[in-house]
């Protein structure tokens, strides 16, 4: 049956945990007395706890306990009805209320049977009225005369403050209504019930097929309404009514109605509805959809509270989705925040409790009120039976809580909160040259601390006492001792008092702090600090009920709620307003290397390097002054020069790429118009490549620095690291003569003369060159003539490698190379004798061109170069071009590296020229020599 399974659905999500200190734990509710718990059994096997509710009525309190399987004491042939237990605070006794229906209407007849009386309980705010229901009560008149459903339609009793009259209420019965799901025949209402000053609501789950409805009573007016889903805004099956509240959504003077559906599309919903006359209308709806526990399952709306959460008068929502897993049933409670008119804005968070395995917090949401007097309403706990508070003996609320699975109840007493405010006075400065107390007989000078309390709270007899400790100089600077004691315990700088405090009026009690003799630092704050807390505090052993009397405690508001906390300064004279210092830095390098009158550190040639900084103060004293540089990596700090005195340095390695240098400057302070020189002595790592380092040197102090002085605090250096290479390159050939004799018509070898080319390339530092490269070029012909002059037949190189590159001129490679004409030769003979110098330009192509590649070269490495040349004399005889001295130059060029931004070529330019002269053209006999000069000298 429908009304079974629900009932089941109840126990599975209404689990009690059976250690109820873990969930005053979990309530965190700091003010119980754990310690003195009031202690209520049941029947075994009764769920005696399912409900709890503290109730009081003139003199008497009591503990009302819905028992729902438990059996009846007055009605003893009923099968588990259910009861009512009436429980005396003082004496720890249960006795049950009798309550029952006898006659319910001409078309009705009672069914106590399993009606699981107790189910729910809730009280009327001012008046005292009892309302508990038993939702599986049914009226089986139809299905005992005509075998048709029993009609579960549940049953309610409003029970008078004194507990000792009830009326019955059945919201769901109406005449000649036979069938079981249709409309209100299985409504079950009393599953959950509220009362109000004006309102009796009660939550009917079954109505229409278990879609669900929420049943108000007016008993002001008399007037009942209901919610009738006409236009299927709720689903079948969706449980609306299985969780029920009420506030002030509209407006702080408007009632309007919270029901629960956790079963609606099998995630759940909350709807808040307006009273219309008879109807309950939909104003707003809050469901997983739009809330951050979307889940199946989740049981969202299984319970509902509404309350004031921000002061605002207007009454925000809490839904609870107990099963909501992320594991297993840790359960979720969602916030919503009423932004007016009951337009609710879900807030940036949810509320999670332990996040513990199958905790299902959420379950119930319990409004305890102002527990501990601290102004906060609310107050929520995971898996419970249920939770009910008022106060036994003073304004307080004490705590129910029902673990019906152990078929008991426990009352939490509260504790009496003591709020305390608490306040030090000390001077607005110290001059530390008066001394206004006297230590032992001596003049000394000191701080006078006053500290003053005033306590409240609601019923605290007689005096409150006070402990605490004062300690002074709390935050004086690391390394530095304490600046004052306190004369009863020498050297300390702690020290205790306790105080007798009457209930709101103010005492005082005064410490001296003396000043210790060699106190250095007058510019950091003198920190006081008064940490307080409740001393004994003698209470009757028993109040007038019997129970034990329960010693107050300290309100708790944050973890610096019982700590007190000012500051004085030394009395200071300054020239500038708010004693500001005016630090000023200024740096510079001293380099070993300049070119063109720019000074840059040559990577590679194993200096130092000196920063030369320069701090001046012209504010007031600067106290504990510092140097914060910041540098790249691979930039090394080896020390400070020793002749700056008060100077300590720590690394700071900030990143991977950059380096910091905290420096401590001076001995505490810098006076006015003081400058002090510091140099700096730094080192290039190896690995370096070239480029700008950029040095930033940031100077401070502990005091106080006006803003629109701080423009010259900061200095930013740029450090450039060059390549700066050295290359030597020489030049030779041999043989240094040859002769040529008579010319054949066709010689066998075009190519007689041998010439081997030597060079070599030295890297004299002191950085290496990057990717060093040279070009050779020969003359490759007699221009205009195109025939070959010169053939290359081995070119090596002791690093990298050299190859020839491709000529664009064609060129005649042959033997047959034509003679001169007798009147040439005539011609020749009797011209005066003069010099043709064979060279070559830049990208000649009457030559031939060679590179060789040798990689970087590093410090101190030498290359060497050799080239084979065959040389056809024949080609120097042609005419006209030929000349008595035939000079013919070869080159060799620098084309890497050259001179750029990272590079620096010491010398300016690096080439040589080899020469051979052939002579004595009549004679047909040529001598041969070389020499090596500058390119940027001439050759004669």
């Amino acid at each position: 049956m429908i009304s079974s399974l629900l009932s089941r659905h109840l126990l599975k999500w209404r689990s009690a945990v059976g250690i109820l200190w873990y969930l005053l734990i979990l309530c965190d509710c700091y003010n119980l007395d754990v310690g003195h718990p009031l202690v209520f059994h049941g029947p075994n096997g009764s769920l005696f706890g399912y409900s709890v509710l503290l109730h009081q009525h003139a003199e008497d309190t009591w503990l009302i306990v819905g028992a729902p399987v438990a059996d009846s004491s007055f009605y003893p042939h009923t099968k588990n009805p259910g009861a009512i237990y009436n429980c005396s605070v003082w004496s720890s006794q249960c006795e049950q209320l009798p309550v029952g229906v006898r006659h319910c209407g001409r078309h009705c007849l009672a069914e106590n049977d399993n009606q699981w009386l107790g189910v729910s309980l809730s009280r009327h705010p001012s008046k005292g009225h009892v309302l508990a229901c038993g939702h599986r009560w049914k009226n089986i008149y139809y299905s005992s005369k005509d075998n048709q459903n029993k009609l579960p339609h549940g049953v309610c009793f409003r029970l008078s403050p004194d507990l000792k009259h009830a009326n019955h209420i059945i919201p769901c019965y109406k005449d000649h209504q036979r069938k079981f799901g249709d409309g209100y025949g299985s409504c079950q209402a009393g599953i959950s019930n509220l009362l109000t000053e004006d309102l009796m609501v009660m939550g009917a789950p079954g109505t229409s097929y278990w879609t669900g409805s929420v049943l108000v009573y007016n008993t002001t007016s008399n007037i009942s309404a209901a919610y009738v889903d006409d236009d299927s805004e709720v689903l079948f099956g969706s449980y609306l009514g299985y969780a029920v509240s009420a506030g002030h959504f509209l407006d702080p003077q408007s009632t309007e109605i919270v029901g629960g559906a956790p079963q609606h599309e099998q995630t759940g919903k909350a709807y808040i509805f307006r009273i219309e006359g008879n109807t309950l209308k939909i104003l707003n709806e809050h469901n997983s959809d739009v809330c951050s526990c979307l889940q199946l399952g989740s049981y969202y709306g299984a319970s509902v509270c509404a309350v004031d959460l921000n002061a605002d008068g207007l009454s925000d929502l809490l839904v609870g989705a107990p099963m909501f897993s992320s594991v297993r049933e840790e359960g979720r409670v969602n916030v919503y925040i009423n932004q007016g008119e009951a337009k609710l804005k879900e807030a940036d968070f949810e509320l999670v409790g332990s996040d513990s395995y199958a905790a299902r917090f959420g379950e119930t949401i319990v409004n305890l009120g102002d527990i501990d007097d601290d102004g906060y309403p609310v107050e929520m706990c995971e898996t419970r039976s249920q939770v009910c508070f008022m106060g036994i003996l003073c304004s307080y609320p004490d705590v129910a809580v029902g673990a019906f699975l152990s078929d008991s109840a426990v009352v939490f007493r509260t504790r009496p909160v003591v709020k305390v405010d608490a306040v030090m006075l000390l001077p607005e400065s110290l001059n530390r040259s008066i001394a206004q107390c006297t230590e032992n007989g001596l003049a000394a000078v000191c701080v006078n601390v006053m500290v003053c309390f005033r306590v409240g709270g609601k019923q605290i007899p007689g005096n409150i006492e006070l402990k605490y400790n004062i300690t002074a100089d709390v935050h004086h600077k690391d390394g530095f001792p304490s600046r004052f004691y306190f004369n009863g315990n020498g050297t300390s700088n702690v020290t205790a008092g306790r105080v007798k405090v009457k209930h709101e009026q103010l005492t005082c009690a005064t410490h001296q702090a003396f000043m210790k003799k060699d106190v250095r630092d007058i510019f950091t704050p003198i920190h006081f600090e008064v940490k307080y807390e409740l001393g004994e505090h003698r209470v009757q052993q028993r109040d007038s009920g019997g129970l034990p009397s329960l010693k107050p405690i300290l309100q708790q508001k944050d973890e610096q709620a019982n700590v007190v906390k000012n500051k004085t300064i030394f009395a200071r004279y300054c020239s500038w307003e708010n004693c500001s210092t005016n630090l000023q830095v200024s740096a510079h390098f001293v380099l070993p290397q300049s070119y063109r009158n720019m000074p840059y550190f040559a990577l590679g040639n194993g200096k130092s390097i000196m920063l030369n900084t320069t701090l001046v103060n012209i504010g007031d004293d600067a106290f504990l002054p510092k140097l914060y540089l910041r540098f790249p990596s691979n930039l090394h700090f080896i020390k400070v020069l020793e002749e700056d005195k008060y100077i300590s340095c720590e690394i700071a390695e900030e990143n991977k790429v950059a380096i910091g240098l905290d420096c401590n400057v001076g001995n505490l302070y810098i006076p006015p118009f003081s400058k002090i020189n510091i140099t700096f002595l730094l080192d290039v790592m190896q690995n370096s490549s070239a480029g700008n380092l950029s040095i930033n040197i940031n100077a401070t102090s502990e005091n106080f620095e006006n803003t629109d002085l701080q423009h010259d605090n900061v200095a930013v250096l740029t450090l450039p690291l060059r390549y700066a290479v050295g290359l030597n390159v020489h030049a030779f050939v041999s043989p240094t003569s040859f002769l040529i004799g008579e010319q054949e018509s066709v010689p066998v070898d075009c190519y007689p003369e041998k010439f081997n080319y030597t060079y070599k390339i030295i890297n004299m530092g002191p950085s290496k060159a990057l990717d060093a490269r040279v070009k050779i070029s020969l003359p490759l012909m007699l221009v205009p003539y195109k025939y070959q002059l010169i053939r290359i037949t081995d070119l090596q190189t002791t690093l990298g490698h050299c190859f020839q590159r491709n000529n664009t001129v064609q060129i005649i490679d042959d033997c047959d190379i034509p003679e001169a004409s007798f009147i040439q030769e005539l011609v020749f003979f009797f011209s005066p004798k003069s010099k043709r110098i064979m060279f070559c330009g830049p990208e000649d192509k009457t030559c031939r061109m060679m590179e060789c590649h040798f990689g970087d070269l590093e410090v101190g490495k030498e290359v060497t170069i050799t080239m084979e040349v065959e040389l056809n004399p024949r080609v120097l005889q042609m005419s006209p071009g030929r000349h008595a001295v035939m000079m013919i130059q070869g080159m060799i060029d620098l084309i890497s590296p050259v001179k750029n931004a990272s590079t620096i070529l010491l010398q300016d330019d690096v080439s040589a020229r080899v020469s051979n002269v052939p002579l004595l053209i009549d004679n047909h006999t040529f001598s041969y020599s070389w020499d090596y000069v500058p390119k940027t000298e001439s050759v004669s």
